[in-house]
């Protein structure tokens, strides 16, 4: 995965390690303030063992992983404007992971998990519309009439409070919990939030009557809740297969639901959770991945920025062998008209006064992507990017190949941003990159 890391980048991540060994070496020594030392360079110290470890056992493929993973650790998380605010109109529209099954099925267990294990914000529509019960408004004294039937409170209610959670935290991916439960939900979200966030699947907790009754009542000992008891616990079950189960078979024509069987093991049950939210946050980096390099086409430099920390480092031909850090590099090419990342057509040798009175169009395509997780807040991705441009003076298209690497890592605030990137040119002749 990792093969185009040449060995004159491995020579200069060798150099920037012993940078990094030297700035931390005055820093504690007193020669330099905290606030002198590169930061980057004292947070590089700390992955030189293991850099140097995986280059001496495995090559240098294994140095650009260790890399990448210390790349993603290091990233500060208090440099990056993360607030909605911020990104609301650069950013891909939220993911939602519909979470399903019936009462004591186990789904706040497992999405707790996939929290920890993922970065997803958990919002349960029964605990939204419990708090809001709680809170004492005239909403909440309905909530809790409802609640005490067995009943579904009015989608207008539970939409409100989900969009409002969702809009509060500024974050990306959620699993919404418990929703929708009848075809009242879904005509009711597919009419208010279609524009504001797309459902990427739903997981399906399954799990045998018996079971969920056991553990509701052993719930029902400590939980306080007034619906864990078994008159309302039998009213919540004929609610659930008369109104939720319809809902779990629609989205299953489109082939949108995860079946996981949740009288297993808490373990196995996780397992096949995580093997759906997997596929989810990679694909979402893949979104991320291509939305940058279509900020990068368009030169759309806010776009550009809020998807990169702003701690950046990259290895690519024009920083001629050298790691660059920071965004000022990056920033050059959008302030003078070439927004190609340099990955474009000549992009170090053009004229500054050509580039802003003839920018050439141009295109990037991410082919045959790889995505890799390295932990609850980072990954790596791979891919060759094909660039179409069209010469500004002849008008003749071509196209060239670069191999990225870009490791990405998810921020305080939720977000995920690009920490690193490695590109290399596929072709025989560097002098036209």
């Amino acid at each position: 995965m990792f093969a185009e890391l040449s060995c004159r980048t491995f020579a200069s991540l060798r150099s920037v390690a012993a940078r990094a060994v030297a700035a931390r070496a005055c820093s504690s020594a007193g020669v330099l303030s905290k606030s002198a030392a590169p930061p980057a360079l004292l947070a590089q110290a700390h992955c030189l063992r293991s850099v140097c470890a995986a280059a001496r056992t495995s090559g240098v493929a294994a140095a650009a992983l260790a890399a990448g993973v210390a790349l993603a650790a290091f990233a500060s998380s208090d440099t990056t404007a993360c607030s909605p605010a911020a990104v609301a109109n650069v950013l891909p529209k939220p993911k939602v992971l519909f979470v399903l099954g019936g009462p004591g099925a186990g789904k706040g267990t497992q999405c707790a998990k996939l929290v920890d294990g993922y970065g997803f914000v958990h919002l349960s529509a029964g605990d939204l519309l419990r708090a809001e019960r709680k809170s004492g408004s005239k909403d909440g004294e309905m909530i809790n009439e409802y609640i005490k039937a067995g009943k579904i409170v009015p989608v207008a209610v539970t939409l409100a409070l989900l969009r409002r959670a969702m809009e509060k935290s500024g974050q990306e991916l959620f699993l919404v919990d418990g929703f929708p439960r009848n075809w009242d939900n879904v005509q009711g979200w597919e009419a208010a939030m279609t524009g504001a966030a797309d459902v990427v699947g739903v997981l399906f907790y399954d799990c045998p009557e018996a079971e969920m009754e056991r553990r509701l009542l052993e719930r029902g000992l400590t939980s306080g809740r007034v619906d864990d008891n078994a008159d309302s616990i039998r009213l919540r079950f004929n609610t659930y297969l008369e109104s939720t189960m319809p809902i779990v078979e629609h989205y299953d024509e489109s082939a949108m639901v995860h079946r996981i069987m949740a009288d297993a093991t808490p373990e196995r049950v996780y397992r096949d959770s995580s093997a759906v939210a997997d596929r989810v946050v990679c694909a979402h980096l893949l979104q991320l991945s291509q939305g940058l390099l279509d900020a990068i086409a368009a030169g759309d430099w806010e776009a550009y920025s809020a998807l990169c920390d702003e701690s950046l480092t990259c290895f690519e031909a024009e920083a001629v062998g050298h790691l660059v850090e920071g965004m000022d590099f990056h920033r050059f090419y959008f302030e003078m008209g070439n927004v190609l990342d340099g990955a474009g057509q000549n992009s170090g040798e053009r004229k500054a006064a050509e580039a802003v009175k003839a920018k050439p169009g141009h295109n990037s395509t991410i082919s045959a992507p790889k995505v890799r997780m390295l932990g609850p807040g980072a990954a790596v991705v791979t891919y060759v990017r094909l660039v179409q441009s069209v010469d500004a003076s002849t008008g003749a298209p071509s196209t060239k190949a670069f191999e990225e690497t870009r490791v990405w890592r998810r921020a305080e605030c939720g977000r995920w941003k690009n920490v690193h990137f490695h590109r290399t040119f596929v072709g025989s002749d560097p002098a036209k990159w």
